[in-house]
């Protein structure tokens, strides 16, 4: 038996440093992080021989983190892992590091940190976060060509990403843990009541009114207050915007997202640019207020969180109405894509061609191109369409009316120019789908044409543009796009800003902030004035009429599905009048 004997100091202190760790714990629970601050650094100054101290570290890590203090959160997790390489916290000191490196602008470090951990992480809780990072926070943020190479470094393939769901925690980067605190249910409980009972509503606003994006920051700002107009008050309550500089950097919208939830929001709408959504977003849902993306197009942002809405049409979604469309109303059998070799072309031509191929359609060619760049590339591709696409049994001579069997296609010789007077018509590609921006589509559309591929065209967003009608002439007659926000959508339009003030048809920053802000208004007339109430009901918008388009929020992914359709003739944009409907 050992006898261990402690002096009355030595008690002393052993209580001492309990006492500060857990009112450190305490403070971390109601999310007063600065108090927390104080506590596990008055520890760690003072009690090095405390069995608390590398929970401390940790936790003071975790706080330096909420508040935004990135740079030395990254420095005090670092040095954890240097002072006990085999400690029990090494594999979650460069899970916490690839979190910092992301909020700090790092997404190439972000990216390699956590696909080593995917692959080496012992600890199935970091292995499983790791790969949910990867797969909904950074991949998006990171080009096709960069995520082949890391993969291809440490042996990730992309069967590993399947089934992963987005996440259900309160922050991306939480580890579920004995350290992993939550929100008191007693704060939160108060906290309810107290929104209840308040006599005015305040609505969040992040937005970039200084630095590089500060021209959209002020597009995004007029709209806002458009919607917010007249709307001074709603059923007897007050209704606030609260407006925050984000001043163009991801970092800054963290800490303006952290103003607001102190200011009382109940709902905060993000910043113009990918980057500050998303930390603005981790944030946001990380203290159970409700967020909505106007503009951000990424896929996967939903995926942070139950609180992320989006508003703008993702590639995913754009590609799924295309294909969609292409089955159910033109009935195409075959078809082929070409789409530009970055990270939107990559998403959205392997979201239509699964969409497509699960409904039995025959995928002739799926091929990239360098953007803005014309190369003898583009001819070749239009001829391996034609080269692989199915070909008739026969034709029938319409001079004679005698049957012959179907010609080899004189396309697929070696030159670099044809038209259509020397190659015969190729019919059996019912669309071919373009992700480009507008000149490379009427560049692709024009050799289709030349190279006599008489088929359907499909565009995404990436064609819009006024000018594509008439610029494209006869060689994008027919074509089906995603129509461009605004009238053209079933959208409102510039009637937004009212008849005295005029707007931009093609303005969509202004028009996806009203509708942020118009949407969540319609909520709160309808009794929501809490987040959890907020959360729900926006998780059910149906066909609500905004400037840019209809809103209809997919329950389970949380962004808008009401993609339109329009096709040009003569010249001109003309409605479908075809919206893909949300499946429940």
């Amino acid at each position: 038996m050992v006898l261990l004997f402690y002096s009355a100091d030595a008690v002393m202190s052993l209580e001492d440093a309990e006492s500060l760790y857990r009112n450190g714990v305490d403070a971390y629970r109601q999310e007063q992080y600065r108090t927390a601050e104080k506590a596990f650094r008055a520890l760690l100054g003072t009690y090095a021989d405390s069995q608390r101290f590398q929970s401390a570290q940790v936790l003071l890590a975790k706080s330096l983190y909420r508040l935004g203090d990135f740079a030395e959160a990254d420095t005090l997790a670092k040095s954890l892992r240097a002072s006990s390489p085999k400690g029990p916290y090494l594999e979650w000191t460069y899970y916490f590091e690839s979190a910092c490196a992301l909020r700090t602008g790092n997404v190439d470090r972000s990216l390699s940190l956590l696909a080593w951990l995917s692959s080496n992480a012992s600890d199935p809780r970091i292995r499983a976060r790791s790969l949910r990072a990867l797969k909904h926070t950074v991949m998006p943020l990171t080009g096709p060509d960069r995520i082949s190479e890391t993969f291809s470094e440490y042996g990730i393939s992309r069967s590993m990403l399947e089934g992963i769901e987005p996440y259900d925690a309160r922050d991306v980067f939480e580890i579920e843990d004995d350290l992993a605190v939550s929100h008191s249910p007693e704060s939160a409980t108060a906290r309810v009541e107290a929104w209840k009972k308040s006599d005015s509503v305040r609505i969040g606003l992040l937005v970039p009114l200084s630095g590089p994006n500060s021209e959209m920051g002020k597009r995004l700002l007029r709209g806002a207050q458009a919607a917010f107009g007249e709307s001074s008050s709603i059923e007897g309550k007050k209704i606030e915007l609260l407006v925050e500089d984000t001043r163009s950097d991801p970092v800054e919208a963290v800490i303006k997202v952290r103003k607001l939830v102190q200011d009382g929001v109940v709902a905060i709408i993000g910043p113009v640019y990918s980057v500050s959504s998303i930390t603005a977003a981790v944030e946001s849902n990380a203290s159970g207020i409700p967020f909505l993306a106007p503009t951000a197009t990424d896929t996967g942002l939903t995926g942070i969180g139950e609180r992320v809405f989006q508003l703008n049409f993702t590639p995913e979604i754009q590609a799924e109405t295309l294909a969609d469309f292409a089955v159910n109303t033109l009935a195409v059998q075959n078809v082929a894509v070409i789409a530009s070799r970055d990270f939107w072309g990559q998403e959205v031509a392997e979201a239509f061609v699964r969409s497509v191929a699960h409904n039995g359609v025959n995928v002739v060619k799926t091929a990239f191109f360098e953007s803005n760049f014309e190369t003898d590339e583009d001819n070749r591709i239009i001829r391996d369409i034609r080269a692989r696409a199915p070909r008739p049994v026969a034709f029938t001579d319409s001079v004679g009316g005698v049957t012959f069997t179907a010609l080899p296609d004189t396309a697929v010789v070696d030159s670099t120019h044809y038209t259509s007077a020397t190659t015969h018509p190729i019919d059996t590609v019912d669309a071919v789908f373009i992700s480009a921006t507008p000149s490379d589509a009427i560049r692709f559309a024009t050799r289709i044409t030349e190279l006599n591929l008489v088929t359907v065209l499909l565009g995404d967003s990436g064609w819009n543009y006024p000018g594509i009608p008439e610029d494209g002439k006869q060689y994008v007659d027919g074509a089906y796009l995603v129509a461009p926000p605004g009238t053209l959508s079933s959208g409102l339009g510039p009637a937004f800003l009212g008849n005295d003030r005029r707007n931009d048809d093609r303005d969509t920053v202004a028009m996806k902030s009203h509708d942020a802000v118009s949407l969540l208004l319609q909520v709160i007339r309808n009794g929501n004035v809490t987040p959890d109430t907020i959360t729900g009901a926006l998780a059910e918008v149906r066909n609500f009429q905004g400037a840019s388009s209809y809103i209809t929020i997919d329950p389970k992914r949380r962004q808008n599905t009401a993609v339109g359709l329009v096709r040009i003739h003569d010249r001109r944009y003309e409605p479908v009048g075809y919206t893909r409907r949300v499946e429940r």
